[in-house]
């Protein structure tokens, strides 16, 4: 039998975590390039049922969590779920976009016993296992790295459903038996202490593929994760907004700007390239970056200066914002005959 691979995500509690799973499966249909040989599973609350299935085409596992553990908890019960016709898992929190081919995380090869993150913090700290306390420290060197529980990969391996497993006992050992206080952190502690002890774990292979809260778009990079507490949608919600401004512009304004040179005074320009700027100002410089930050404003680094370029509609003139005194540039199109530019300084 041909196996399928699986992507899946979790939405309880909060109905702001509807609209996060939104973005989240916008994101996946513009720009995941999904693998036709891959399903779409979401875990959820019945009265969430009707807004998911609303948003995206996917498949639902219903099930209810009474606390908000539980609800991070939830990544962990996949194997619970029908597995039996996949290879292949990936599990994406809400608070992730993606912005690039999903075939490029799938086609890796994974070992079965092994459970794919990236790579975050150290085991001494709270938030990965310190002060749980779960690690023994003097067991294991403090400063070892750990990793985010917020995307995960792995096979549907015997090995995989036993780590997890693992996890979900040793959750029932400590949190609802020996009452010991639950991390910040929900289940990353737990996730990270049965993978790091066991070694069924690496943090390393999925750096090239994602990364935690992003400033810039990462050649490379399919999966950005913006974590910053659980249940902290309204922190979540306002980064994950921008970021997308950010996504769309590279795709609809870079393109038509590649080429593009606009006079900076008489005698000076700066010209779009496809991976710098490059300015002239007595001397061509091409050590310059911009970036896209929506359909149309880009900003612009040269000089020593951070600038903010918003363009009219046709690209044929735009204002500049210098950051550093709020000083405006207003630029046109190099067209043969030099344009100058008026500047005016605001105090």
């Amino acid at each position: 039998m041909v196996m399928r691979n699986l992507i899946y995500a979790c939405v309880f509690r909060s109905r702001e975590y509807i609209k996060l799973f939104q973005y989240l499966a916008e994101s996946i249909a513009a720009y995941g390039e999904v693998p036709a040989d891959t399903d779409f599973l979401v875990f959820t609350q019945p009265d969430f049922e009707e807004d998911i299935r609303r948003i995206a085409n996917v498949d639902i596992h219903l099930c209810t969590m009474d606390s908000v553990f539980e609800c991070g908890r939830s990544k962990l019960r996949i194997f619970e779920h029908d597995l039996s016709k996949y290879d292949k898992i990936l599990y994406l929190d809400t608070d992730v976009l993606v912005d690039g081919p999903l075939a490029s995380i799938f086609s890796l090869d994974i070992a079965p016993d092994k459970l794919y993150a990236l790579e975050e913090g150290v085991v001494s700290h709270e938030f990965w296992g310190g002060e749980t306390p779960l690690f023994d420290l003097t067991l294991i060197d403090r400063n070892t790295t750990a990793f985010s529980s917020g995307v995960l990969f792995f096979r549907n391996s015997s090995e995989m459903r036993d780590l997890f497993m693992q996890m979900n006992t040793r959750i029932d050992l400590d949190v609802y038996e020996k009452k010991i206080p639950i991390s910040g952190c929900l289940e990353q502690p737990f996730v990270n202490y049965c993978a790091i002890m066991s070694g069924r774990y690496n943090n390393q292979l999925l750096k090239s593929f994602v990364q935690n809260n992003p400033v810039n778009l990462t050649q490379g990079i399919a999966v950005y994760h913006f974590p910053g507490g659980p249940g902290w949608y309204w922190r979540k919600l306002p980064a994950m907004e921008d970021f997308q401004k950010l996504m769309r512009g590279s795709r609809s304004l870079k393109p038509r700007l590649i080429g593009k040179t606009y006079d900076w005074g008489p005698e000076n320009s700066i010209t779009f390239c496809e991976t710098h700027l490059s300015t002239f100002f007595g001397q061509v410089r091409d050590g310059n970056t911009y970036r896209a930050l929506n359909e149309n404003v880009v900003e612009v680094y040269f000089g020593g200066f951070h600038h903010i370029l918003v363009f009219n509609e046709t690209l044929t003139e735009f204002t500049s914002i210098r950051k550093v005194d709020f000083q405006i540039t207003n630029c046109r199109i190099k067209n043969g005959s030099m344009r100058g530019c008026k500047e005016e300084g605001i105090p």
